[in-house]
């Protein structure tokens, strides 16, 4: 296992959240982790939102917005 991922209801869609080992990372894994997640969601009928940070960081950004 190299991380989770979930998705959280809140009211104007689901959230989504992920959590990816440090070995794990820049390997494209949590992209197409997250590329999952917002298809499930999509497919459920919901709308992907911005997650909440966990700690403030400058290089944080949603895939399906624009950097």
């Amino acid at each position: 296992m190299v991380g989770a991922g979930r998705l959280e209801p809140v009211p104007d869609g689901v959230e989504i959240g992920i959590w990816l080992g440090r070995r794990a990372r820049g390997r494209g894994v949590g992209r197409a982790a997250v590329d999952l997640l917002v298809e499930q969601a999509r497919t459920g009928g919901s709308s992907p939102r911005r997650p909440r940070p966990t700690a403030p960081r400058s290089d944080f950004w949603t895939p399906w917005e624009p950097r």
